[in-house]
């Protein structure tokens, strides 16, 4: 595993015991600092659901989740908690497609797509966006 950020410090918070104090490397979380526009607030939701999760500030709304330290177990809980905000489903893997906010904001937005894509259209188009590089240059 690759850690999501690097911190230097000075000293080490230490325990009663004398161990690192890990809850103090943390340190507090501060909220977002997003601006809000007329055309951006699904991105900021987003991005203020991404920093909960995460538990550090995102503002980057073309920086990719997976990039900034999230995993499986983060998609699944912002994938349950998008279609609460938006009020429909649609399949969890357009979340792994679709890893910047940006690119979320756009197809939840009112005039995106309403129906989802198939499991077809799905696979073909992770493996064509970067999976592919996977494959063994001799089965290709």
């Amino acid at each position: 595993m690759v850690p999501g950020e690097f911190r230097f410090v000075k000293k080490f918070a230490l325990t009663p015991n004398g161990k690192i104090d890990r809850l103090a490397l943390a340190g507090p979380a501060s909220p977002p600092s997003v601006k809000t526009g007329l055309g951006r607030s699904m991105e900021s939701k987003i991005l203020a659901l991404w920093s909960e999760v995460l538990g550090r500030p995102v503002s980057d709304a073309t920086a990719n989740f997976f990039d900034l330290g999230g995993n499986s177990i983060h998609v699944a809980i912002i994938h349950v908690r998008l279609m609460e905000m938006v009020g429909r489903k649609f399949p969890l893997t357009e979340i792994f497609a679709l890893p910047t906010a940006l690119a979320i904001a756009e197809f939840l937005s009112p005039t995106g797509p309403v129906v989802a894509k198939t499991g077809a259209q799905d696979r073909a188009r992770l493996a064509h966006t970067g999976f592919s590089r996977f494959r063994n240059s001799n089965n290709r």
